[in-house]
């Protein structure tokens, strides 16, 4: 063979292989701690979904994990940044004893809220026959501090239709307000 053309074949090999070699992956999630980090991460339908500061305009902003423990209430929300599609997810524990795994209950006392696009404001719960739970590894009113997991799938009726997402690997790490 021509040395020219062994040349260009081998260039041509060696570029369709570094093409197909190359994968767009999405971003890491957060580290997995328990430290108050205030981070905020699952997967939605086989997503990657991670929380995100958003700025608000005028020097407000709303922080990537809102975290408080008020009137018995443990309420958890976070968002993505309005560039990546919006969305909200907030997590709920009424009367939480302290760590433990809360199974999410249709009445809403421990819930599992997905807001899909804030445009239109489409939520989906958790809602039999589905089924979610919510982890508390640690929660601790002195150093302010909540972390654990979540899962669910969460379903919303539109018309005739019933939409649902599954949510799995959740995991959150804030300081309680």
């Amino acid at each position: 063979m021509h040395p020219f053309r062994l040349f260009l074949l081998s260039g041509l090999a060696a570029l369709c292989s570094a093409h197909s070699c190359r994968v767009d992956k999405p971003d890491p999630a957060p580290t997995d701690t328990q430290t108050g980090a205030n981070t905020f991460s699952c997967v939605v339908d086989g997503r990657q979904w991670i929380g995100a500061e958003r700025d608000l305009g005028g020097g407000v902003s709303f922080p990537t994990v809102n975290a408080s423990l008020r009137n018995g209430y443990l309420l958890i929300r976070s968002q993505r940044a309005l560039g990546s599609g919006g969305g909200q997810l907030k997590l709920t524990i009424k009367q939480p004893s302290g760590t433990g795994t809360y199974p999410v209950t249709s009445d809403y006392a421990t819930d599992v809220l997905y807001i899909d696009d804030n445009a239109t404001g489409t939520s989906y719960r958790v809602v039999a026959p589905q089924t979610g739970t919510i982890t508390v590894t640690r929660l601790d009113t002195v150093a302010r501090v909540v972390s654990g997991t979540f899962t669910g799938s969460v379903s919303t009726t539109g018309g005739s239709a019933t939409y649902t997402h599954a949510i799995t690997d959740g995991r959150f790490d804030a300081r309680l307000n």
